[in-house]
């Protein structure tokens, strides 16, 4: 067993948490561990890792806490979201790894004349080998542990490839699970989207059909656009800054109709009864900083749990300071069972 040098030892609270985490493992797939700050959460999710000699991924609730991690276990790999990586030769700052388009041919003069129709490329990375978020990613992939946070796991693994699939999955700050949940589900359209898209407002606030009739809407508008996106996009040098302002249109416009797609579903969606509409038309007079925006949440995340989360692995550690009523929060997460 490998401590790290400011952890000489471990207490004895410690090894009891972890003899009864390893236990419970051999009776399920999903443990929660609520210990109080300062108990050393992350040492006894790093010597259980161990133990078990499973690869993991651990999982942050912000990229703060995955480099304080980082710091602690600097033997781990880091990845992070595809926008926190520059590009090898961006011409300017406002491109990052989430603007690559890598796609088969397509070369640009700083290409090497050993180029052909069947390479990988990228305009903003020669070679796209040496890309600093593809790179990141095969080595994450590769290592026995990688840190990462709940926004780019969830991205990850529902939109795929997931990466991830068999590992032991220790998720920090669990208590904070339902919230990014939340976010990562709710459809958030702001003022300017609505403008741009054409896409008005509900009729009616407090009806769930006219919530529908807006969404069915919508939606068509929004696969039209998309459309038109992909078309403009193949009309315009990859390397431009149009080039650049249309990839951004269209992952957002993407997005959105992903979204509104699950609002119409019949089971999970607006027709279950399980969402809120938290929008507010904008008014002349209003003050209201996020006036004009349309928000769709779910009031339960139970239902989406599985599809999420739980089906992408195979044995999850769930941690946290403050789980005030364990029944409550286990059936919140769809563990009723």
């Amino acid at each position: 067993m490998q401590l790290p040098e400011w952890a000489a030892e471990l207490r004895p609270d410690q090894e009891t948490a972890i003899t009864d985490i390893i236990e419970a493992f051999r009776h399920t797939d999903i443990v929660i561990l609520e210990a109080p700050t300062g108990s050393g959460k992350t040492l006894i999710g790093e010597v259980v890792r161990q133990k078990l000699n499973l690869p993991t991924v651990y999982v942050c609730s912000s990229i703060e806490l995955q480099h304080q991690f980082m710091r602690d276990f600097p033997y781990a790999k880091l990845i992070l979201g595809r926008s926190n990586y520059e590009t090898l030769d961006a011409p300017n700052p406002a491109i990052d790894c989430g603007d690559c388009n890598i796609q088969k041919g397509g070369a640009c003069d700083a290409c090497p004349d050993s180029f052909t129709d069947q390479s990988s490329h990228c305009p903003w990375c020669h070679p796209v080998s040496d890309c600093p978020y593809r790179v990141a990613k095969e080595e994450a992939v590769k290592a026995p542990l990688v840190c990462t946070n709940i926004s780019y796991f969830l991205h990850e693994t529902v939109y795929g490839p997931n990466s991830f699939s068999g590992r032991l999955v220790i998720i920090d700050e669990a208590d904070t699970l339902e919230k990014a949940f939340i976010s990562f589900i709710e459809l958030s359209l702001t003022s300017f989207d609505i403008l741009t898209w054409r896409l008005g407002y509900p009729d009616l606030k407090t009806k769930e059909k006219s919530w529908e009739e807006w969404c069915l809407d919508s939606l068509q508008k929004v696969r039209k656009l998309c459309s038109q996106l992909e078309e403009q996009q193949k009309s315009i040098e990859p390397n431009s800054s149009d080039s650049i302002l249309i990839s951004k249109q269209l992952s957002r416009a993407t997005s959105a109709r992903s979204k509104l797609t699950v609002l119409l579903d019949p089971e999970k969606g607006i027709p279950s009864g399980n969402w809120v509409y938290a929008g507010e038309k904008a008014s002349k007079a209003s003050k209201v900083p996020d006036a004009g925006s349309i928000i769709f949440k779910p009031i339960y995340v139970a239902p989406y749990i599985n599809d999420l989360l739980w089906k992408h692995s195979k044995k999850f550690l769930l941690m946290s300071a403050t789980i005030i009523a364990p029944t409550v929060y286990a059936k919140s997460l769809g563990l009723e069972g």
